[in-house]
């Protein structure tokens, strides 16, 4: 494990990550963990809006993902889910997981993209 600190390049670390570990308890959306899961990685977070809001009748768990409470008594805990993670990624010979379609289309870079020059277009007239 290592700790990498704040990264411009977050596309090359993702490559080179196993398992992702989101422990804040005060995200406003959770894009590290959206990230990770668009990227095939294996999650686990304390918060993470992005995943936790309403997607209505049907609404499903997202393949690879752990929503885990944490406090400072469960810390051994914590340590378990993502050494859990981990030990599953090695038993999968560390190949990526499934990407789940709805979070690409949601979250992905062109649907952002294209949801940025739609609000572009309608401010400016097309």
């Amino acid at each position: 494990m290592r700790w990498l600190g704040s990264r411009s390049d977050v596309a090359g670390v993702l490559s080179a990550t196993d398992v992702l570990v989101s422990a804040s308890r005060d995200e406003t959306f959770g894009m590290a963990v959206v990230e990770g899961l668009v990227a095939g990685l294996p999650a686990a977070y304390v918060e993470c809006p992005a995943l936790e809001e309403p997607a209505g009748p049907g609404r499903r768990r997202r393949p690879g993902a752990r929503a885990w409470t944490t406090t400072t008594s469960r810390s051994r805990r914590w340590g378990g889910c993502w050494r859990s993670l981990a030990d599953e990624a090695v038993a999968r010979g560390l190949q990526r997981l499934p990407v789940d379609p709805a979070l690409r289309s949601r979250y992905g870079a062109q649907p952002a993209a294209d949801r940025v020059d739609a609000v572009y277009r309608s401010l400016t007239g097309g």
